[in-house]
């Protein structure tokens, strides 16, 4: 089974307060995140998954796992982290 891994990108998208992509193509990222299959994805939302995943691989949110370095997102995931400011919600 090929799978799919969200790439930095991804993980900035994913952060709270930050929102450019859609409900279901952040739904997505977070299943990928989950090491869901890419057979698997693209059959979600009635087949609308195909056009998502594709989207996604595109615009580099989704790579192969094979083109993902794991040590990369993770630092690039904790730097980010750390710049966020927190709202007065978080207070």
């Amino acid at each position: 089974m090929s799978l799919l891994r969200p790439t930095a990108k991804a993980h900035r998208e994913l952060h709270p307060g930050v929102q450019t992509l859609t409900l279901r193509q952040r739904s997505v990222l977070l299943l990928a995140e989950r090491h869901a299959g890419a057979p698997d994805l693209r059959r979600l939302f009635n087949g609308m998954g195909e056009q998502i995943v594709c989207d996604l691989l595109a615009q580099g949110y989704l790579a192969p796992q094979d083109e993902v370095d794991p040590t990369a997102v993770d630092k690039s995931w904790k730097s980010d982290i750390n710049e966020i400011e927190p709202t007065h919600e978080d207070l």
